[in-house]
């Protein structure tokens, strides 16, 4: 069974994903496959054409790209075409064919691909600790933080379309295991 695990930037998806790979589920992280994808040179080439004022020669400025795609959505759509089907081939290739694999995958609905995935898990979270999240974890301002969280408004669609909602301001785990055993019992 393949389950999606979404939600908006700060929601927690990681610590989220930590609770079900401590419970025995496997685990995909789209993030890492992208980071994986930048370390392609076909795929930087790929990038350098659609956004060459983000780069120093052949170096990407990840924070000038971020920048970028965070305040202009025609940018963030080009971005998003480009990369999410390759992220979503390389997650099929590597889904176990037994047991329950979440994908921790944040812009589901940018990438159309909710049709790919079994059952779909949202992580939500009050803006200020989602806020609070980005400032600690990537070292940017509030006023940073928070037009992330704004460029990401498209992401709440996704609330709609899940089997289930975290809310992760407090302590999931039991709402986690709950879901995760019903899971294993209908996989």
């Amino acid at each position: 069974m393949l389950v999606a695990l979404t939600g908006g930037i700060g929601s927690g998806k990681s610590y989220i994903m930590r609770l079900f790979e401590g419970l025995g589920a496997k685990s995909i992280y789209s993030d890492k496959i992208n980071a994986s994808l930048l370390q392609e040179k076909s795929y930087i080439i790929g990038l350098k054409k659609l956004f060459p004022t983000c780069f120093s020669g052949e170096t990407l400025d990840k924070h000038a790209l971020r920048n970028l795609i965070f305040s202009s959505e025609y940018d963030r759509k080009k971005l998003n075409e480009y990369s999410h089907a390759k992220i979503m081939q390389r997650i099929k290739d590597s889904v176990s064919k037994d047991g329950v694999t979440v994908c921790e995958i944040p812009l589901l609905s940018e990438g159309n691909f909710r049709a790919c995935f079994d059952k779909i898990i949202y992580v939500d979270a009050p803006d200020a600790a989602r806020v609070r999240r980005i400032c600690e974890r990537d070292g940017v301002t509030e006023e940073e933080a928070a037009a992330a969280i704004r460029a990401q408004v498209t992401e709440r669609e996704n609330k709609n379309f899940a089997d289930y909602v975290i809310i992760n301001d407090g302590d999931p785990t039991d709402e986690v295991r709950r879901i995760y055993d019903i899971l294993c019992a209908t996989e």
